[in-house]
């Protein structure tokens, strides 16, 4: 009995939500992970502060891959003395003082999400009601899209290297499915590292609809 239970302890969960078929006639596909560590809270608990935190992590990841993907690194490009395309994305998703660059735009995208949550207690917690996966999910998805309103802003501003703010995406309707996996983080913490601090890596998997191009450099987006 005693060792059935410490090999509970030490085995990998696994939770998966299908929210809509994946497109039967997909585009371009892009696939890229992000990493994120710190403190993720339940949903009721995962405050203004805490989603800002996790979009101010992915930030520059994010614009990273902006800049060194062949499908988007011409999108800096300023055509004919005209605009970028980063800049025409961030003058028209812009509010509360931010200018947000999301690279999955929900009319033209479909995503999934592979996320490795990785904890120092046994997996299985995660999964009761004091672990609240699903809240947790919750307060990491909503730190992957761009906020909707002001509130979600709080008194946030942009800091050094934020104009743009550069957001995985506009909306969360986005996301077609996802899949989560929770397993033990065996490094031990940092210095005034929380014991509770996780890691996650979240795999992404972006298509466009009907056989479209992902590059924002084309014209049809």
């Amino acid at each position: 009995m005693q060792d059935a239970l410490m090999d509970e302890q030490w085995t990998p969960r696994h939770k998966s939500w299908l929210l809509e078929e994946w497109p039967s006639e997909a585009g371009d596909t892009m696939e890229f992970r992000l990493v994120l560590r710190g403190h993720l809270p339940p949903d009721k608990r995962g405050t203004v502060p805490v989603k800002h935190r996790i979009r101010r992590e992915l930030h520059p990841q994010l614009k990273t891959l902006w800049q060194q993907h062949p499908a988007l690194r011409r999108s800096f490009d300023t055509p004919n003395g005209g605009i970028s395309r980063v800049e025409e994305l961030a003058r028209n998703h812009s509010h509360s003082g931010f200018r947000f660059v999301p690279l999955v735009k929900k009319d033209h995208f479909a995503c999934a999400l592979d996320i490795l949550l990785l904890r120092r207690q046994p997996p299985f917690r995660v999964l009761d009601p004091i672990g609240d996966l699903d809240g947790r999910v919750k307060t990491l998805i909503d730190g992957l899209r761009m906020p909707q309103l002001g509130q979600e802003v709080g008194e946030n501003t942009p800091g050094v290297d934020e104009d743009p703010f550069f957001c995985l995406m506009d909306d969360d309707s986005a996301i077609f499915n996802f899949q989560v996996t929770v397993d033990r983080l065996l490094v031990p913490p940092e210095l005034n590292e929380p014991e509770k601090d996780i890691m996650a890596i979240i795999g992404v998997k972006v298509t466009t609809f009907a056989g479209g191009q992902i590059t924002y450099f084309s014209a049809q987006f």
